[in-house]
């Protein structure tokens, strides 16, 4: 089953920190493959794994179409891992997807996002993200991530965490915000930052991190 037609053409960059992922991540690789909405790419950044996660990922993406790439990370953490790809203005996409190494995601999982940003003005930041299945190693139900019952709102944020990360996802424009906020620049809709690029785009610095291709 394909996604909709109006999201025909919105690509999204997947973005997966991994470190000795070799027990889990060939599900969570297949589980890509077999999204409904099919315009991704993968973008791998690895922090010293000593097993076969860069084996791995390099066989996925000779069994499949998409582009794949895949960087030494920086080693200090899984958030600095993270944002050495964020951060990464080379990779470009309407949309961006966090992963982690150990889920699985469900086939409509990026349909499901695109539809929701469908209903969100492009001049808006916006992010998708849900509440996450727990399942055992024989992908048998175990139960849920918690239902928050607050409202999204900066006092409630201190309390509860509405959002997991391995489920979020941004348009581009999230990250133009939130750096041009930092540097005390406005983004606008049809505007520019101190970067040179028309927003939305990551206003960042360019990343001096070498990612191999592999296809």
């Amino acid at each position: 089953m394909s996604a909709p037609q109006e999201l025909s053409g919105k690509h999204v960059a997947i973005f997966l920190a991994t470190l000795d992922g070799e027990r889990f991540l060939s599900d969570q690789l297949q589980s890509y493959a077999l999204q409904t909405h099919d315009d991704w790419s993968l973008h791998v950044s690895d922090d010293g794994s000593s097993d076969a996660t860069r084996g791995i990922v390099e066989k996925f993406s000779t069994e499949q179409s998409r582009p794949v790439t895949f960087r030494d990370g920086p080693r200090q953490g899984f958030c600095r891992n993270f944002m050495s790809l964020v951060q990464d203005q080379r990779i470009e996409a309407d949309y961006f997807a966090f992963s982690d190494q150990d889920d699985i995601w469900y086939a409509d999982k990026l349909e499901r996002a695109l539809s929701y940003f469908q209903s969100v003005p492009r001049t808006t930041p916006a992010m998708y993200c849900s509440r996450t299945e727990l399942v055992d190693e024989s992908r048998r139900h175990a139960g849920f991530s918690p239902l928050f019952v607050k409202p999204p709102a900066f006092q409630n944020a201190l309390v509860q965490n509405i959002g997991g990360g391995n489920t979020m996802v941004f348009n581009a424009l999230t990250f133009c915000a939130r750096v041009c906020a930092s540097e005390a620049r406005t983004p606008a809709g049809g505007g520019s930052g101190s970067c040179g690029k028309p927003c939305p785009s990551r206003c960042v610095q360019p990343s001096k991190t070498r990612a191999t291709r592999f296809q």
